[in-house]
């Protein structure tokens, strides 16, 4: 778990799946994210037929809703009201999703919440298919 405050609020953040399990004010307790309620749903939204799809000529497995909301992501920088998660491709990710990627998430404290930002990048030399969703549920 990840913990970053400011002067006003306080956010936990998990490795796995780089989700934002709490948003708390300072100033009266209250918690401004539902538990479990945030996901970052990649490389797929939904549900593929039979939870295959099909890639130049080769079927691929892909679980509802993508990988990266069960993954475990890697800190690449952190302060105390920033940190910065990563999950890149790799040997298991390439049997089911065969492209190269860099996915950044990059949470940062303000004076009265949260921002997020989301940098993907394409690390291969072809066009990568993808679907990018986050779902953050207020308390």
């Amino acid at each position: 778990m990840i913990t970053l405050k400011n002067s006003t609020v306080t956010a936990t953040i998990t490795e796995q799946g780089a989700q934002l399990k709490k948003l708390t004010a300072l100033k009266n307790q209250l918690d401004y994210v539902a538990t479990q309620s945030d996901s970052i749903l990649f490389p797929a939204i939904g549900k593929s037929y039979q939870d295959t799809y099909e890639y130049q000529d080769r079927h691929y497995q892909m679980p509802i809703h993508g990988f990266a909301k069960d993954a475990i992501w890697q800190i690449f920088s952190q302060s105390s009201d920033q940190v910065t998660l990563k999950l890149t491709d790799n040997e298991i990710s390439r049997a089911n999703y065969p492209f190269y990627f860099q996915f950044l998430v990059t949470y940062r404290l303000l004076a009265d919440g949260i921002d997020v930002q989301y940098h993907l990048t394409n690390m291969g030399n072809v066009t990568m298919a993808f679907s990018l969703c986050s779902l953050i549920e207020s308390a």
